[in-house]
C-alpha cells in the first residue's frame, strides 16, 4: 500500500464517453488543477536516472482515476466539493469545439441543465475526499 497518501488527487470520468474524449478531459483537468495548486502544494518531486536522459516530475501524492455512471453523479459530487475544502476543476461537453474562443463562449452561454459533465478533478486531504469519492469505483478500462 502506498504510504504518502495524506492528500491525493481524484479524477472522476463519465464512463459514457469515448476513450479519446476521456483522455482529453483528463489531461485538461489535471493540468488546470495542478496549475491552480502550484508545484509546492502538489509536492512535485524530481525523478532522475543519471545514466539516461530520464527526468520526470511526479507528485508525492497519488492520482486516483475513478469512473462515474453518468454526468449527474459528477455534477452532484462537484456541487458537494464546492462547499468543502477540496480544490476542483471540471470539464463539460460545452468545452468541446473548433477553438478555445468558441468553447469558452459555449460554456458561458450554456444553461445550467445543459452542462453535461465529462469529468471532475479534485485535490485535498484524503479524509475530505473520501466522502466525495466513496460511491465511485476505480476506472479500469476505457473501452
Amino acid at each position: 500500500m502506498y504510504t504518502d497518501n495524506s492528500k491525493k488527487m481524484a479524477v472522476v470520468l463519465n464512463r459514457r464517453h469515448p476513450a479519446g474524449l476521456l483522455l482529453n478531459a483528463f489531461g485538461h483537468l489535471v493540468l488546470g488543477l495542478a496549475a491552480d495548486l502550484g508545484p509546492l502544494r502538489c509536492e512535485l518531486l524530481d525523478y532522475v536516472n543519471e545514466r539516461t536522459p530520464l527526468h520526470a516530475r511526479i507528485s508525492t501524492y497519488p492520482v486516483i482515476v475513478l469512473g462515474a455512471k453518468n454526468a449527474n453523479q459528477i455534477r452532484s459530487t462537484y456541487e458537494q466539493a464546492c462547499g468543502s475544502d477540496v480544490e476542483t476543476n471540471v470539464f463539460v461537453t460545452a468545452m468541446l469545439g473548433a477553438s478555445a474562443t468558441q468553447q469558452m463562449s459555449q460554456t458561458a452561454e450554456a444553461e445550467p441543465d445543459e452542462l453535461e459533465f465529462v469529468g471532475l478533478a479534485m485535490f485535498g486531504r484524503s479524509e475530505s475526499l473520501h466522502p466525495l469519492t466513496k460511491r465511485f469505483s476505480l476506472l479500469t478500462s476505457l473501452t
